[in-house]
């Protein structure tokens, strides 16, 4: 009896779980000033960063709860067209932004202290930040002479190209606290095939989403980046 009634108070909250619809909710909002507002990263504190025209062009911004900050207002950011992309749990914040030379340069700002990162490779002419995990991990995108955009990781000082296997155009775009990393890619820039990577447990998927109205195509082989094990194959389908 006392079996038969434990499995009943399992299959009931367990079925009241696996049944149960999350819900959320959506607030649109401007920022004071900006008719212009467009976020891009978001930390576990819900502080956001983005891009907006408070300040007249198009700059980085920290919201903070409720508090507006214009980022570096008198400096680079304030004074060129910049964009924050990530912020990891400490504050620290990625993005980047067009110098005089109108190429696009990355900048870590970290504790109030801007640093502009660029990545050595030859024949490099932009870099962007795109992502910062809480070791303080950065990935990114840096484009060639031929606009062919290149991933790459940034740790300690030290750059390593990130290149999707048998693609043109690779956009690393997040890393977890684990490392590992989503983006997007494509094989022909014309064509802009795109992906999202996500682990759970021991299985790696993608979902691809093709521009234009097209049909979701189904999954073969997708190809994810762990830190430990390399690239892995993964085969599933939907």
């Amino acid at each position: 009896m006392k079996v038969s009634l434990a499995i009943a108070l399992f299959c009931i909250t367990f079925c009241a779980f696996a049944g149960a619809q999350i819900t959320y909710k959506y607030r649109t909002f401007e920022n004071p000033g900006a008719t212009v507002t467009v976020v891009f990263g978001l930390n576990n504190h819900a502080e956001l960063v983005g891009s907006d025209d408070t300040i007249p062009g198009r700059h980085a911004f920290l919201l903070d709860h409720k508090n507006h900050v214009s980022l570096d207002p008198s400096g680079l950011l304030g004074t060129q067209f910049s964009f924050a992309r990530g912020i990891n749990d400490a504050g620290d914040i990625v993005g980047g932004y067009f110098d005089g030379d109108g190429n696009e340069h990355g900048f870590l700002l970290k504790k109030e202290v801007l640093t502009t990162i660029d990545v050595p490779f030859e024949g490099s002419v932009g870099t962007q930040l795109n992502g910062i995990n809480n070791s303080g991990v950065i990935v990114g995108t840096w484009v060639d002479s031929a606009f062919t955009a290149h991933g790459f990781v940034y740790e300690n000082g030290n750059f390593a190209q990130l290149d999707y296997p048998g693609a043109l155009d690779t956009f690393p775009s997040g890393i977890s606290s684990r490392g590992e990393i989503v983006g997007n890619w494509d094989a022909d820039q014309s064509m802009g095939s795109g992906s999202i990577r996500v682990r759970s447990s021991h299985s790696m998927f993608r979902m691809p989403f093709p521009r234009g109205p097209q049909p979701m195509a189904s999954m073969n082989v997708d190809r994810s980046w762990d830190p430990t094990l390399g690239w892995m194959e993964t085969l599933m389908d939907f």
